[in-house]
C-alpha cells in the first residue's frame, strides 16, 4: 500500500554554491531540488536534482545550467498540480530552529550582562 501524503504546495531548494572550471576559469553554480509542503510535513525529492553545470559534449567544457531553476520550478509545479505525493520516493525535512529559537539562547545571555551575571 502507498504512503501518501496531500501536497500544499511546493517550491524550488537551491544546494549550495559550488565553483567548476570553465573554459574562460571559474564558474559558480548550484543545484536545484524540489521541496513539497504537505499535510504530513516538509519533504524533498529524494532522487530529483537539476545540477548546476553540465559537460558539453561538443568540446568537452563545464558549461552553467542557466535552465535549472525554471526545470526545478516546472516540476514543483507539476507537483503540486498533482496534489499528492508517493513518501517512498521523497525523504522527510528536519526544519531547524527558526530564527527566534536560535537566538533565544544569545536573548539569555545578554539578559544575565545587564543584570551583572554575566561569564
Amino acid at each position: 500500500m502507498k504512503d501518501i501524503a496531500r501536497v500544499n504546495r511546493a517550491e524550488v531548494e537551491e544546494g549550495s554554491l559550488y565553483e567548476i572550471r570553465g573554459e574562460d576559469g571559474p564558474l559558480f553554480c548550484y543545484c536545484c531540488g524540489v521541496v513539497a509542503h504537505t499535510d504530513r510535513g516538509v519533504f524533498r525529492h529524494s532522487t530529483y536534482v537539476q545540477m548546476g553545470h553540465f559537460v558539453d559534449p561538443e568540446d568537452g567544457c563545464n558549461r552553467p545550467n542557466m535552465n535549472a531553476r525554471d526545470n526545478a520550478r516546472r516540476f514543483a509545479d507539476k507537483v503540486e498540480a498533482r496534489g499528492q505525493i508517493d513518501l517512498a520516493y521523497w525523504e522527510a525535512v528536519n526544519p531547524g530552529p527558526d530564527l527566534e529559537e536560535r537566538l533565544a539562547e544569545y536573548a539569555r545571555e545578554e539578559e544575565l550582562e545587564r543584570q551583572g551575571f554575566g561569564r
